[in-house]
């Protein structure tokens, strides 16, 4: 078991088509965001982490934008270890604060939500100190107010390093 004090950036971009069968056909969703995870543990094949991020969200429908704030708590398992990177599955979510209750014709019904996130990716370079994953966003409310259509990018990439 490896345990950090924390100190890890990450980065994410992505883009994609409003997903669901309740959705707009056209809007487009994009995503930007920074974080800093401050606390890892790792066990032999799971680690987890604990950060906090700022998340910036747009769609082409009415040039609307959110800011989310977020506390994200994120797990990974490892499956294929070689001498010179490791890969993994990995799932996050956690609570987040928005600052708008909609993101184009997709409505929340409230400023709570939660930031979902599942990929795949490569934990590599010198110590295993870089990992990039590519994966899929949500955030949604789950169902605590309504109307809950949440906010999709169904592709996102993160690019990630341990201070």
């Amino acid at each position: 078991m490896r345990v950090d004090a924390g100190g890890g950036l990450y980065f994410g971009v992505g883009a994609g088509p409003q997903g669901g069968t309740l959705t707009e056909p056209d809007q487009y969703n994009a995503v930007v965001d920074l974080g800093y995870m401050f606390y890892s543990k790792e066990w032999t094949r799971v680690e987890f982490d604990l950060g906090a991020g700022v998340t910036w969200l747009g769609s082409n429908e009415h040039k609307d934008a959110v800011y989310a704030f977020s506390i994200i708590p994120a797990l990974r398992l490892y499956f294929w270890n070689t001498a010179s990177f490791r890969t993994y599955v990995m799932a996050a979510a956690g609570p987040t604060y928005l600052t708008e209750s909609y993101l184009g014709n997709m409505e929340l019904g409230g400023y709570f939500a939660f930031n979902d996130f599942v990929g795949v990716g490569v934990r590599f370079g010198e110590e295993e100190k870089w990992n990039a994953t590519l994966g899929w966003r949500h955030i949604s409310n789950a169902g605590l107010f309504r109307p809950n259509r949440g906010f999709d990018v169904p592709v996102y990439f993160l690019l990630g390093k341990k201070l």
